[in-house]
C-alpha cells in the first residue's frame, strides 16, 4: 500500500511571515512527487531535475534522496550535527531536522500519515493584536499539525537544554525502491467452472524382454573306476628280425 506523509517546511528566513510555512506531503517510492532544487525551491510532481527528493521508503520512513548526477550541497542538520546528502544514499529524516540548500534553511515538521495527497500550499498565520510573535509561530505549527504537538523554536539557534539526545542521522546505502506493480483486476465470470473430461490413461508399455542367456556348460561327471591302474604287459615283437651275417655262416 502506498503511504503518504504530511509535513510542513518552515522557511527559517522568509521574505514575509505569510511564506514561512509550506504545507506539503511526500509520496512513496521514486514517483514524481516532492522535490527541492539546488536553491531550495519546492517542486511538486515535476519531471524537472532536482537536487533532492523527499519520499517515503518501503519501511514507511521519510527520506531525503539525491539521484545520480543531481547537484550536491544539500545538508541535513540535527542536534548540532550534519551530513551531506550523497548520491544514491538516502538520509532518514525526523521531525525537527533542517535542510540547507544554498542560502535557504528549511526546518521540517513531520505530522504523520495522511490518506490523500495535495498540492503544496502556504499556511497563513493569523495576525493577532496582542499576542507575541513567538506565540503566534507556535500556534501556527500547532494548527497545521496532523498528529501530535510540534515545537516551534526559532531556526537561528538550537533549543536550550535539550532533555533528550537526538538520535544520529541515519544514512542508507540503498536508494528507495520503486513501487511494486499493482495487482491484476479481479476477474468475475458469468458461468460456473466446468470440470474437464477425464483424461484417457494409456496402458503402460510392456516390460522389455530379458536379455538372452548363454547356455550353461555343465562340467563332465567325475569318473570313478573300480580297479586301480595296471601296468601294461609287454607284448612279444612279432616283426621279422634280420640275423647278422658271419664269415662262417653265410647269410641266407
Amino acid at each position: 500500500m502506498s503511504r503518504i506523509i504530511a509535513l510542513c517546511m518552515e522557511d527559517c528566513h522568509p521574505s514575509t511571515e505569510a511564506s514561512r510555512y509550506l504545507r506539503c506531503c511526500a509520496l512513496t517510492g521514486l514517483q514524481p512527487g516532492l522535490a527541492l532544487t539546488a536553491d531550495g525551491v519546492v517542486q511538486w510532481r515535476s519531471g524537472a531535475p532536482a537536487a533532492v527528493r523527499l519520499v517515503v521508503s518501503l519501511d514507511e520512513k521519510l527520506v531525503c534522496y539525491r539521484e545520480e548526477g543531481a547537484p550536491g550541497g544539500t545538508r541535513v542538520h540535527r542536534g548540532g550535527r550534519f551530513v551531506e546528502v550523497e548520491e544514491l544514499k538516502p538520509v532518514v529524516l525526523l521531525d525537527g531536522d533542517e535542510l540547507t540548500l544554498g542560502d535557504r534553511r528549511l526546518r521540517l515538521h513531520v505530522h504523520g500519515f495522511t490518506s490523500t495527497a495535495h498540492d503544496p500550499e502556504f499556511y497563513v498565520v493569523p495576525e493577532p493584536t496582542s499576542v507575541p510573535s513567538g506565540a503566534v509561530r507556535a500556534a501556527a505549527v500547532a494548527g497545521i499539525a496532523v498528529a501530535g504537538i510540534l515545537g516551534a523554536a526559532g531556526c537561528d539557534k538550537p533549543p536550550p537544554d535539550k532533555p533528550v539526545e537526538k538520535p544520529p542521522i541515519d544514512v542508507r546505502d540503498q536508494p528507495p525502491a520503486p513501487l511494486p506493480p499493482p495487482p491484476p483486476p479481479m476477474e468475475v465470470r458469468d458461468t460456473p467452472p466446468v470440470a474437464p473430461p477425464p483424461e484417457e490413461v494409456a496402458p503402460p508399455p510392456p516390460p522389455p524382454p530379458p536379455p538372452p542367456m548363454e547356455p550353461v556348460m555343465l562340467p563332465p561327471p567325475i569318473e570313478m573306476r573300480p580297479h586301480p591302474p595296471v601296468k601294461p604287459i609287454p607284448r612279444p615283437d612279432d616283426r621279422p628280425r634280420t640275423l647278422p651275417s658271419t664269415p662262417e655262416k653265410p647269410r641266407p
